[in-house]
């Protein structure tokens, strides 16, 4: 056995793994610029921390701000709550999603209802998208029911 031979099947065996897993980044932070055990250079670690983004997603998790949602489910998940026509208007101008998702949570939601967006998502309390969801099944079972009515009312004049 030679040892080009030894590598390879080495390499094979790895990119077997590879293929059936799903993949995980490390994110090292240096503590100095000189490498060396026990000296922590704390501007550099938070800069660090700062471009990973990982700054960010604390702030949001110690506000609270917990429930992620992408701007496309989100409003594939509430238009329907926002009526008038500025909605459609901003949707006919290419309005971005991030703009649509702005417009419908301001115009849904009190002012204490806290959240935030992101790149391509939607921070938010967990307790307010529940408050969405429970507006989206209220908006629903009132449809149904007006509906309902119009049909046993169009039963009721054929007979």
């Amino acid at each position: 056995k030679t040892i080009s031979s030894l590598f390879r099947r080495q390499l094979a065996f790895l990119e077997r793994i590879s293929n059936h897993s799903t993949p995980h980044f490390v994110r090292c932070i240096r503590p100095n610029e000189d490498r060396l055990p026990r000296r922590w250079d704390a501007s550099l670690v938070t800069n660090q921390l700062n471009h990973l983004g990982i700054l960010g997603l604390v702030a949001f998790k110690s506000r609270g701000l917990c429930e992620r949602v992408e701007y496309g489910r989100l409003l594939a998940d509430f238009h329907e709550l926002v009526q008038g026509r500025r909605m459609f208007r901003l949707r006919d101008q290419g309005a971005s999603d991030r703009r649509l998702c702005e417009e419908l949570l301001t115009r849904l939601l009190p002012s204490f209802c806290q959240w935030k967006l992101g790149r391509t998502t939607a921070f938010m309390e967990p307790r307010t998208h529940d408050r969405l969801s429970r507006c989206v099944r209220l908006k629903v079972a009132h449809s149904s029911r007006v509906l309902q009515r119009f049909a046993r009312t169009c039963v009721l004049v054929q007979f």
